[in-house]
């Protein structure tokens, strides 16, 4: 119904994000205070930096999803393929163990994970890290988003019978 309905792709598509999008900020809002003011957990001196950040990751996820979807035309075989990306994504930004692969081919193939761009901008935030490798892992979340997104947007043209 909605694909027949008289709205362009893009509307469908900035709906279901800024929805989602709410949902996820919210939940990472939640989380970050609840450990800061209840767990006296270190978040840095930069809060609206790590906000930021989070919400961007919100997004990217998001778009992720629009885009599995968009290139399966079914919610199971999208739901299917993200449960798989989440736990590999997971593994190689070193979530499940910490990976010493340093200079290595798998570093390389790590940070092609959102998850591993998150931590690293993150990560150099809180605890001063090299804040260029913040940015270009930031820079590099906006870039992987746009790309899902345009994927989503070509794959999810109303087909014409």
């Amino acid at each position: 119904r909605i694909k027949s309905a008289p709205m362009k792709a893009y509307e469908n598509y900035l709906g279901k994000i800024l929805g989602t999008l709410l949902t996820l900020v919210i939940q990472a809002l939640m989380l970050i205070f609840f450990t800061k003011f209840v767990y006296q957990c270190n978040w840095g001196a930069n809060m609206t930096a790590i906000i930021l950040i989070s919400v961007l990751f919100a997004f990217c996820t998001c778009a992720l999803g629009i885009m599995a979807f968009s290139l399966t035309n079914d919610s199971m075989k999208a739901s299917g393929i993200l449960n798989v990306l989440v736990v590999v994504f997971t593994f190689l930004s070193g979530g499940y163990a910490k990976l010493n692969a340093d200079g290595t081919f798998f570093e390389t193939l790590s940070y092609l994970s959102p998850n591993k761009l998150f931590q690293t901008a993150i990560f150099n935030t809180i605890y001063g890290g090299s804040a260029q490798e913040a940015q270009l892992c930031i820079l590099s979340l906006i870039g992987l988003t746009i790309v899902m997104l345009t994927i989503a947007t070509i794959f999810g043209r109303r087909e014409l019978i």
